[in-house]
């Protein structure tokens, strides 16, 4: 049996996140963020990749005319968006110009953007189903017969009741209707 310090070790898992910082950033910044980022295990932190400017960047409500600055960062450690935006607060950069978001998710709209299809990653959109197997095919045509013969013998009984067939129930249109009302017959007068 293994300990619960193999499992720990077995179970090591690493979180990916795309750190998006619209405006320029120093190298001073960049390496203040590191700094901080030191507390969650950093794994591998990617130099910053900068976009063009763009008149109005994605994601980044009231920016506009600024370019964008991608870092890749992995952890050892799992954190908070929010722990990371307040790293950055610290290294000087306005919380209004940070978009931290996983990798993965990130990597996926991009392709999603650019009309690319992820491959292996199981989706079934646009792609056509597979052909039905043999036994798919027999336990289809099986369940077609046996519904349509429940379906056509439905009135049909062929189980007798062990206590016999009993009167069919009265309901209240089977009563007979008068002109007067149930309630022209409630005596209403007041206790003396």
């Amino acid at each position: 049996m293994k300990s619960l310090k193999e499992y720990l070790i077995e179970s090591k898992q690493q979180y990916e996140y795309r750190i998006k910082i619209a405006g320029e950033i120093s190298t001073d910044v960049t390496k203040q963020l590191e700094r901080s980022f030191a507390e969650f295990d950093v794994s591998n932190i990617t130099k910053p990749k900068r976009t063009p400017i763009m008149k109005n960047p994605t994601g980044f409500m009231g920016v506009s005319n600024k370019e964008v600055n991608i870092i890749d960062v992995t952890f050892n450690y799992p954190a908070s968006t929010e722990q990371f935006v307040q790293a950055a607060t610290n290294a000087g950069i306005s919380a209004n110009n940070i978009i931290v978001i996983s990798k993965a998710y990130d990597d996926s709209m991009s392709d999603e953007e650019n009309g690319r299809e992820r491959s292996g990653d199981g989706t079934l959109l646009g792609k056509d189903y597979q052909a039905n197997t043999s036994e798919q095919e027999q336990c289809k045509d099986d369940y077609r017969t046996s519904h349509q013969a429940i379906v056509q013998n439905a009135d049909i009984s062929k189980y007798e009741v062990a206590g016999g067939k009993t009167p069919k129930a009265k309901t209240s249109n089977d009563f007979e209707q008068g002109t007067d009302s149930p309630f022209t017959k409630v005596d209403n007068t007041s206790p003396v």
